[in-house]
């Protein structure tokens, strides 16, 4: 994989393949590592000191066709781009054995991925889960630290998953954590992603605002502070 910059964020590119491999050797043999699926709606969605942790510690992987766009118009290359809740469900699906750890979403999407993962993935472990709704407890850290999860999936969105992967980082010695934002939702059945045709042409996100109409300020909002950064 190479890095490019998207304003200051280090963006690693390459092949899905590479992207995998990367992610099943870390989950074994890295310090915990954070993975934020970067997509041009994040830009001047972090405080500074957020973005310097995360650009310090994480490792950013392309999500959106915002950022392919702009890795053709300024580097002239081609950027795949690899949601979270694709990534996620590649490392479930060709890592046995997981310790899982499940952190976000509304009580009934944390159940529904709950089923949805012994259903689908039996060889691994739930270790740990709590929901979006009430802010994680020191007990619940601490449960969190001692179950010792190789794989921790952070569905609260832009930015609140980041800031509580960098509360993490302290009581988690390895393993990785993903951002996959609304993919509990996905899991769970009580949303739909777009067809695979939409996604493949890179237009999920105008499915999910004709879906969510509430999202095209924030839109405009990101947007603009692309442009102001």
């Amino acid at each position: 994989m190479n890095t490019f910059h998207i304003k200051s964020i280090p963006i690693s590119i390459g092949p899905k393949s590479a992207i995998n491999a990367w992610a099943m050797h870390a989950i074994d043999n890295a310090p915990f590592t954070p993975v934020v699926t970067f997509n041009t709606t994040m830009i001047g969605a972090h405080d500074a000191p957020l973005r310097d942790w995360l650009i310090e510690h994480a490792i950013f992987f392309a999500d959106g066709i915002g950022v392919s766009a702009f890795m053709l118009l300024r580097y002239g290359i081609h950027a795949p781009r690899y949601p979270g809740i694709e990534l996620a469900e590649t490392i479930l699906g060709h890592h046995p054995g997981l310790r899982i750890a499940l952190i976000g979403a509304r009580p009934e999407s944390l159940g529904g991925t709950i089923d949805w993962i012994h259903r689908t993935y039996p060889n691994h472990c739930i270790c740990f889960s709590a929901d979006g709704v009430t802010p994680l407890t020191p007990s619940d850290v601490l449960a969190l630290s001692n179950a010792n999860p190789s794989l921790t999936l952070v569905a609260l969105g832009c930015p609140k998953q980041e800031l509580l992967m960098q509360q993490l980082a302290p009581v988690l010695d390895s393993g990785i954590a993903i951002g996959v934002g609304g993919s509990f939702d996905v899991w769970s059945g009580i949303k739909k992603r777009a067809p695979k045709g939409v996604r493949m042409v890179g237009l999920e996100w105008l499915y999910r605002l004709m879906k969510e109409p509430w999202r095209l300020p924030r839109l405009g909002r990101s947007l603009w502070a692309f442009i102001r950064h």
